[in-house]
């Protein structure tokens, strides 16, 4: 009974209706408190409402209690602050009625429960308001803690702790009810771009003493980007991340393991560019900078030499250890065994693109995720699987395509995702004694791999990358923030009715029509338009709609189309082009077509609604557009005009708006029609006889369709575009103005600037004669006629003449003509513009041409060889001021650059030569610069002259002049102004980096570099920046002082006492590179016991020579380099990549570029902790024949075989658990080397990258290519290959360590190897290839933009390359690129049929410009096979540089050296300078830069690291090594037989006669090619014995080229010469011997495209299938489309294409042969099946025949009948 009355013992309620807490910000000086505040300091006001809370206690111990409370507003008080709104806590508007929050609490005796609800709670996230009073917290706890307050702190009441009783349960139930919190970054604009995130979440959590289980649910968590405030969001929010379901569970029960399950149905992520710009403009409130100031930095080097406190230096590793620091013990990891599951079912990414808010899905993501984890909180053991698609959307078709392919699942119609790997797994590191002392080791090291066995399959479509493009452009601007807001929206559809007529447009029920209220049909009048949307779903996400791919929902019925006609079919909306429909006239019943023009605009359609004829014009003024008497209307320029529906078959005419002239003759559709692709040409006489008669071009062009509808079978009414081209274009490529007038309009004269172009509309082609003027060219005006004809050559000459008091002087313009159909396009042009910058007289001479440079003229001087010579290959010689002529030089070899030297009586002079081609390609630009120059760009001003010379030149800040040395003593003596003391003096003929040049103390010192390029030399000062100095010297000892000077001076320049610091550098910058030091007591008794330790490192850029005797600091400084092993681990590794070429326009596969893996390697891993590395090819060979042999014999035990005499090795069934047995127990197993492997690990100062590629092969995919391959990396020679292991095609391996305790990196160790590769192009190839590539046409104004470009290049001064580089500076102490072998093939047939070529020979201006420039310096470009280009290497030593500027070095350095290889070579052209190899010191004789790349060592970040831990170990020993490690040269005969070359007179006649001989046939062609070989080798190897080489390095680089006989600059060398004959001739008889290469295999067939031309993820069996077709019979049925293909046995197989069925067999050699055939027509009933298993096809008799039986046809027999069922249905469903 007692149970039953349970009193309550305590009843207590407790209502506040408000508390409100104001912050304030601290004042600036306020310390004390104080009464009043400074209201202006008001930072923010908490307030809370209704607080109500209420506790009972009953008799039996049990408790209950609540807690309600109805609201809490937090606001932002700042008056300075000027806010959108100042609520950032509250409730969510429009909630005004409910509490926010509310608690329970039960208790009864074996346990309690609490629930609590949030609901509609309001958090506006303003990033700067948060941070903003977070400080002040912060700030107020700083102080106190530090102020230790002797006030007590006041306790909080806090709620009695519960004992808890044995058996005690819990629950605690947490229920959040839309929440709204907004992120914004700017709070001033109401509509700031903001995130809203909205979600509803239930968390239940209960338990007793052993177990607890963790329920949550979050559902619908949404995320919105709109604006701020929700009055402005009306239509513009996007959905960010849809609604989406999130389950957690989490369960522990005993001592067991926690278990946690997470799981995600669905996850679908909205990004465009709106949302990025949102997300950006968020983040980057966060990360708000403060303004730093820039330091002075100018000050600091005066006083630089003094002898510095080594105290002040504020040096990390002398100050005084902090006793603080007792590292806490590192705890061993116990595995707890704890598990995690998480699964997404499914992820859906889609970038959209678009304008503001209203955007179209892009491209699609679409994913999986599934992975667990064990022992999270320890050694964590991470194991996931991701699964990815992503498709792409094509506006063209309006269908979505892959671009990353699922992959076929094997026997079976369907596909599967890609599938990635990760794994993340922390292991312990147990290491040896020894190693610690060589290495600092970590304790554990966590590797996350990356793996996938599938081929990653990528598909670039020309469609793809336009809408790629498209949207990186979109993205970038809204990343960088220059889109602006949000711009005028287009809607996604809008029609636009330029029919003339009216029509009524019924628009199919997945649009919205936009503006206009809802109806069923919309009359639309003439240029009317409407516009229209998809439908919104409840999501707004019109995703859905669009993914399921439909022209089907998305039509327009033009209904009662144009007035009184009757309905046309559908039109579909989603495709772009241009389609044909036919309505009749409802009275008189005639047929009129209409076209319906789809285009895409950024994401949306526009659909023109036209009748059959549209006019574009191309002049510059509008023309009027007439039926009869009545105006249609005006074509304006360069636009499309639609004729009204009811006039384009009318008589049309037309007149330029212009009052003056009347129409034209009529022009009919007739006339239209049979003169598709010719001109027309029409005259509107003037009402003014005196004037000529305006001339019209019209040339008619049949508009492409994308489908014809179904009645436009006659031909009659197909669409056509009319294009109007006045007659003439000039053009003035020149660099001055022309004036011109027209013969017979004398009265008119017009004035063509540079670059610009103008019509001529009043003169016929043949009648046009041109009065020219070329204005203010040489100061002098010069004058010429020309006479416009058709059928000129290309490029023909006229003679301007110069009439002075003086002389008259001619000039020879060139005139480029073409005739495009409808317009004759005249370019005047020079071949060459001369520039001088040399700032001396020059003067150019060449065959009958002798032309005279000035000094101070600025602009070119328009050169040309004489006209009768212009085809040929021509030269030309310089002479500077008063010097002889120069040897002979060629000015054709565009992009090279090189150096002339003319004798002079007192010096000689060099000049440095650059060829560029202009913007317009047919004119080159020779610029002729001083061969050294120096520049000052330091803030003193310098005085600077040659030794043994008094002339002192003197710069002024920022100047650069031109230096012309006068003898050979190659030095320079500089002086700095107010610097007492002698000049200083360095070399000018060797590259030095970094030379810091000591000045007074007052001034500090100054840097001088000279830099060495082939046609310069530019010795450039400037200021003393970090690092610059090449040693610090620290003293560090008690008590010594330390004496130093350079080697080759033979006192002590200084001593430094202990304690002090000193920057030294070099006290004879020309002298040697070695310090020479003393150290210790002078007095020799006390040594005995002295020890003290040197090291030497680097902190930032400076490297520090430090002498201490302190064992700590030395043991700091040396931990700070020692080599470290790797802490964390990424990798990544690729089985097999492939990336397919696409053109959607032609619906072929261009190219396939596959990225491989190799065949089977045997790795072995010889120590416990090594990486297992592959074995030679020879031992993988054995092993891999003997495992097959072992595996063959399906084994069940293990298997001990002879690898090598005494190697016995061990296989064993399963292939785990291999082993070498002897010498050694060394552990293999057999592999494959991915396609691709990346590698990059990282430890506290170090980090380490690895990148391999193993193979890179490009297929030509184009039916009938000329090379099947395009390129392919090439197998070294077996002697070379089989003691090595397979290499990879592509190795970088780099090291680098931040230094000391500075940010800077060095890269310790980069190198890349790159193996021999080939490449062959045929025409046909680079012309699809271009054809995907192609850019939008060039307009008028870029090209007269880059004209100007051209003309400025010249108007600069001297400009020496170095631009200011703000990038950060690294040290990069080993950079080694390996030299590039490639051996070129250029075909120059395309290979396709010869009636698609006629087409693109128009198409590509590239080819055409090229032949043409090479026509015009007399070298034609014929076929070459297997031309090797060898490229020197790249190496740099203990280098600065910033990572752009040694990208562009690197560039230079390699395209340089092509540029003019593939002059010599290909084109036989002389180029300046030596093309092989880059010769930099004349004085020490040639050294070849070049080595085979298979001789290429390459060591692994670990191999290089090991090594550095040795060699670290031996620099302890005291003494400093060489700062710069010589460079390892290799040097070859070979290179040194090229250097002297020769080219004369009978060897060219004997080369030209045996190429002229045709060979008959291989056999002839390869003896007579070895004939060239051998030929050139003898007669050049002896030419180059004659002349020795001793006379070159006396005469320096003059001397060098003199070659035998004739002293041509850097010709061909005739062993060259006889390879190219070789290979051209033995190309001719080959031709297509060579399709099936025994190294090379195809990866796979040519994709297999369907009629629609989408698209489809690829399938090996149609590939293959349609290649058969192709190729069977010699492409006796490459007409037929391909179906598909069942195999009935090993050779048969029934072929069945869209027409019919072919029966083929393949022979023994692989050749197909189709036995026989019939076409669906012929058959007379449906295949069936007889006896199970044999298909019988009925036919029509082909053969009339008496003794036959009636029914005709063929059986085929399949194995079984279940193959018979499946084939009749596959084939003929």
């Amino acid at each position: 009974s007692q149970a039953s009355q349970v009193k309550t013992t305590l009843n207590m309620s407790f209502r506040t209706d408000y508390l409100t807490m104001v912050l304030y910000s601290p004042g600036p000086e306020q310390t004390s408190f104080t009464d009043v505040r400074d209201p202006s300091l008001k930072l923010a006001e908490f307030k809370l409402e209704n607080i109500i809370s209420t506790a009972k206690m009953y008799t039996d111990d049990s408790i209950f209690s609540s807690f309600s409370l109805k609201n809490c507003i937090l606001d932002d008080k700042r008056p300075h602050v000027k806010k959108a709104t100042p609520r950032m806590i509250g409730l969510t508007v429009g909630f005004d009625k409910k509490d926010m929050m509310d608690v329970k609490y039960r208790r009864v005796r074996d346990g309690w429960v609490t629930d609590l609800v949030l609901q509609e709670m309001y958090i506006c996230a303003s990033v700067e308001f948060l941070l903003t009073v977070a400080n002040v917290f912060l700030e107020a706890y700083s102080t106190g803690s530090a102020v230790e307050t002797s006030e007590p702190a006041s306790s909080s009441p806090t709620p009695p702790a519960c004992v808890p009783s044995l058996a005690e349960k819990w629950e605690v139930n947490i229920i959040i009810k839309n929440p709204e919190i907004v992120f914004v970054a700017d709070m001033t604009r109401s509509d700031a771009p903001a995130l809203v995130i909205t979600t509803q979440c239930e968390i239940c959590w209960k338990g007793d003493l052993e177990n607890n289980t963790m329920t949550a649910a979050i559902k619908d968590l949404q995320v919105r980007a709109c604006p701020f405030l929700p009055v402005k969001r009306k239509g513009k929010i996007t959905t960010v991340l849809q609604p989406c379901d999130l389950f957690y569970q989490a369960t522990q029960i005993g001592t067991d393991p926690q278990v946690i399950d997470i799981s995600v149905k669905s996850l679908t992520l909205k990004v465009s560019p709106v949302i990025i710009n949102t997300v950006i403009t968020i983040t980057s409130a966060l990360y708000t900078s403060k303004d730093t100031i820039p330091q002075e930095t100018t000050s600091s080097t005066a006083h630089l030499w003094e002898k510095k406190d080594t105290k002040n230096l504020k040096m990390w590793f002398l100050e005084e250890p902090n006793e603080v620091e007792n590292k806490a013990p590192t705890t061993e990891l116990i595995l707890k065994g704890e598990m995690i599951r998480v699964n997404i079912d499914s992820i859906f990414i889609v970038l959209e693109a678009g304008i503001g808010h209203r955007t179209v899905p892009m491209l699609l993501a679409k994913s999986r995720f599934s992975g667990e984890g064990k022992n999270w909180s320890s050694l964590i053991n991470l194991y996931c699987q991701l699964e990815l698609e992503v498709h792409y959307y094509n506006e063209m078709f309006g269908v979505w395509e892959p671009l990353l392919e699922p992959l076929e699942i094997d026997q079976t119609e369907d596909f599967r995702p890609w599938n990635l790997g990760i794994k993340k797994a922390k292991k312990a590191i147990v290491e040896s004694d020894t190693e610690e002392e060589n290495y600092k080791v970590p304790e554990y090291k966590t590797v996350i791999s990356f793996h996938s066995k599938d081929q990653l399959n990528i598909t670039l479509s020309k469609c793809g990358l336009v809408m790629l493009n498209n949207l990186a452009k979109a993205f970038t601007e809204a990343a960088t923030g220059a889109s602006t807001g949000f711009i005028r929206d287009l809607a996604p559809f809008m029609i636009l009715n330029s029919l003339g007529l009216t029509v009524s447009v019924s628009p199919s029920d997945s649009f919205s029509v936009l503006n206009v209220p809802l109806a069923k049909s919309y009359v639309l009048k003439n240029a009317e338009s409407l516009s229209m949307d998809y439908v919104g779903t409840k999501d707004n996400d019109h995703f859905n709609a669009m993914t399921s791919l439909s022209s089907k929902l998305f039509f327009i019925l033009l209904s009662k189309s144009p007035a009184n006609h009757s309905t046309a079919d559908k039109i579909p909306l989603t495709k772009v082009g241009r389609r044909l429909y036919t309505v009749r006239h409802r009275v008189s019943g005639v047929e009129r077509s209409i076209v319906c023009q789809v285009d895409g605009v950024e994401g949306s359609k526009k659909i023109t609604i036209r009748s059959p004829v549209q006019i574009k014009n191309h002049f510059s003024i509008p023309l009027c557009v007439y039926e009869g008497n009545t105006l249609l209307g005006t074509a304006s320029p360069g636009s499309e005009f639609n004729i009204p529906l009811t006039s384009y078959r009318s008589p049309l005419s037309l007149k330029p708006e212009d009052e003056d002239y009347q129409t034209c003759e009529r022009i009919d559709f007739e006339e239209i029609i049979k003169n598709d692709g010719t001109f027309l040409k029409k005259k509107c006489r003037s009402k003014n006889t005196a004037k000529k008669p305006f001339i019209i071009h019209i040339v008619p062009e049949k508009d492409n369709l994308a489908s014809l509808s179904v009645y436009s079978e006659d031909g009659w009414d197909l669409p056509y575009i009319m294009h109007l081209w006045p007659p003439i274009l000039l053009r003035n490529l020149l660099p001055y103005k022309i004036a011109y007038y027209i013969e017979g309009i004398e009265h008119k004269v017009y004035t063509l600037n540079e670059g610009h172009s103008a019509h001529i509309c009043t003169v016929q082609l043949d009648k046009a004669r041109l009065h020219l003027k070329l204005l203010d060219y040489l100061n002098h005006d010069w004058k010429s006629e020309y006479h416009i004809k058709p059928n000129q050559q290309d490029i023909s000459f006229i003679n301007f003449t110069c009439v002075t008091e003086i002389e008259k002087t001619d000039l020879d313009i060139a005139i480029h003509v073409t005739y495009n159909t409808g317009q004759t396009v005249v370019a005047f042009h020079s071949p060459y513009w001369m520039v001088n910058k040399t700032s001396r007289m020059l003067q150019y001479k060449a065959d009958g041409i002798h032309r005279k440079h000035p000094p101070n003229y600025k602009k070119p001087v328009l050169f040309s060889f004489q006209p009768k010579h212009f085809f040929n290959n021509n030269k030309v010689q310089l002479m500077v001021t008063d010097s002889e002529l120069s040897d002979q030089f060629s000015i054709d070899t565009v992009g090279s650059h090189g150096a002339v030297k003319c004798k002079g009586l007192k010096m000689d002079y060099q000049v440095g030569v650059t060829i560029d081609l202009s913007s317009f390609n047919i004119t080159r630009i020779v610029t002729f610069t001083p061969f050294y120059m120096i520049e000052n760009k330091s803030k003193y001003h310098i005085s600077v002259a040659e030794q043994g010379n008094d002339k002192w030149l003197s710069l002024d800040l920022e100047q650069c002049i031109p230096f012309w040395p006068e003898d050979a003593s190659n030095a320079l003596l500089i002086q700095v102004e107010r610097n007492q003391g002698p000049p200083k003096k360095i070399h000018f003929n060797k590259q030095a980096n970094c030379i810091l040049l000591r000045l007074d103390n007052e001034l500090g010192g100054i840097i001088a570099e000279v830099n060495l390029a082939e046609h310069s030399t530019v010795i450039t000062f400037s200021d003393y920046h970090d690092g610059a100095a090449p040693f610090l010297l620290i003293n560090h000892t008690k008590s010594d002082i330390v004496q130093y000077n350079q080697s080759s001076l033979s006192e002590i320049e200084d001593s430094l006492p202990p304690g002090k610091a000193v920057f030294y550098t070099w006290a004879d910058p020309v002298g040697s590179r070695k310090l020479k030091w003393r150290c210790g007591k002078s007095h020799g008794e006390k040594c005995l016991y002295f020890v003290f330790f040197l090291v030497s490192f680097f902190e930032g850029l400076q490297r520090i020579i430090l002498f201490t005797e302190d064992p700590r600091v030395f043991k700091v400084t040396y931990e700070s380099e020692k080599a470290e092993l790797a802490e964390q681990e990424i990798v990544l590794a690729l089985q097999d990549v492939g990336i397919s070429l696409v053109n959607n326009y032609t619906k072929q596969e261009v190219a396939y570029i596959g990225i491989t893996s190799s065949d089977v390697v045997w790795e072995t891993k010889p120590k416990k902790k090594a990486r297992w590395k592959p074995m030679s090819v020879k031992h993988t060979e054995k092993l891999e024949k003997e495992f097959k042999e072992y595996t063959e014999s399906s084994p069940s035990e293990d298997k001990v075989i002879e690898l090598d005499t005494n190697v016995p090795v061990r296989f064993t069934p399963s292939g785990t658990n291999m082993k070498i047995l002897q010498p050694h127990v060394i552990a293999i197993r057999r592999n494959y080397l991915p396609a691709l492997k990346v590698e990059y690990s990282t430890s506290a100062h170090q980090s380490a990258f690895r990148i391999q590629v193993y193979r890179i092969q490009i297929q030509n995919q184009i039916h009938g290519a000329i090379f099947p391959f395009v390129f392919y990396p090439i197998k070294p020679p077996k002697s070379v290959s089989m003691d090595s292991a397979p290499k990879p095609f592509t190795d970088v391996s780099i090291v680098m360590r931040s230094a000391g305790h500075s940010q800077i990196s060095r890269i310790k160790y980069f190198k890349v190897l790159i193996q021999e590769m080939d490449l062959r192009l045929d025409l046909g190839f680079v012309y699809a290839l271009a054809e995907l590539m192609t850019e939008a046409e060039v307009t008028e104004k870029t090209e007269v933009e880059l004209f100007h470009k051209d003309i400025e290049a010249f108007q600069e001064e001297y400009k020496t390359a170095s631009l200011v580089d703000s990038s950060q500076v690294s040290l990069y102490e080993y950079f080694h690129i390996s030299p590039i072998k490639l051996h070129l093939s250029v075909s120059l047939s395309s290979g396709r049929e010869e009636a698609k070529d006629s087409e693109q020979q128009e198409g590509l201006m590239a080819v055409r410009s090229l032949n043409l420039l090479l026509k015009s310096i007399g070298a034609t470009l014929t076929d070459v096979q297997d031309v090797v280009f060898k490229l020197a290497f790249f190496e740099l030593n203990y280098q600065f540089h910033t990572a752009s500027e040694l990208q562009s070095e690197v560039i230079r350095h390699y395209s340089k050296q092509a540029i003019k290889q593939m002059y010599v070579l290909i084109l036989g052209l002389e180029v300046l300078g030596n093309p092989f190899g880059l010769i930099r010191e004349f004085s020490e004789g040639v050294e070849a830069f070049f080595y085979e790349p298979y001789q290429g060592a390459i060591q692994g970040p670990e191999e290089f690291v090991e090594g550095m831990a040795l060699g670290l170990k031996a620099l302890v020993g005291g003494a400093v090594g060489g700062l710069a490690g010589a460079a390892s040269k290799i040097t070859n005969a070979m290179a040194k037989g090229v250097a002297a070359m020769t080219m004369d007179e009978d060897y060219q006649q004997k080369r030209r006669e045996a190429m002229n001989k045709q060979p008959a046939g291989l056999r002839e062609g390869i003896t007579r090619g070895g004939k060239g070989l051998v030929s050139g080798f003898v007669s050049g190897i002896t030419g180059i014995v004659t002349k020795p080489i001793k006379g070159a390095q006396k005469e320096g680089a003059a001397g060098f080229f003199k070659g035998v006989g004739k002293g041509l600059v850097g010709a061909v060398a005739r062993p060259t010469g006889g390879i190219i004959d070789m290979a051209s001739s033995t190309f001719q008889g080959i031709k297509r011997a060579t399709e099936t290469s025994d190294e090379v295999e195809s990866l796979r067939p040519p994709r297999f495209f369907n009629e629609d031309g989408v698209i489809r993820p690829y399938r090996l069996r149609d590939g293959t299938g349609n290649q058969m077709l192709q190729v069977m019979e010699n492409g006796r049925f490459a007409k037929y489309k391909y179906f598909t293909h069942v195999m009935i046995n090993k050779t048969d197989m029934l072929m069945i294409t869209k027409s019919g069925v072919l029966f083929v067999t393949k022979g023994t050699f692989g050749q197909l042969t189709c036995e026989w055939q019939y076409s669906f027509d012929e058959f007379t009933k449906e295949p069936f099946i007889v006896h199970g298993r044999r298909l019988r096809i009925e036919a029509k008799e082909r053969v009339k025949s008496v003794f036959h039986a009636k029914e005709f046809g063929k059986i085929i027999n399949f194995k079984t009948p279940e193959d018979a069922r499946v084939n009749i249905r596959i084939s003929f469903t």
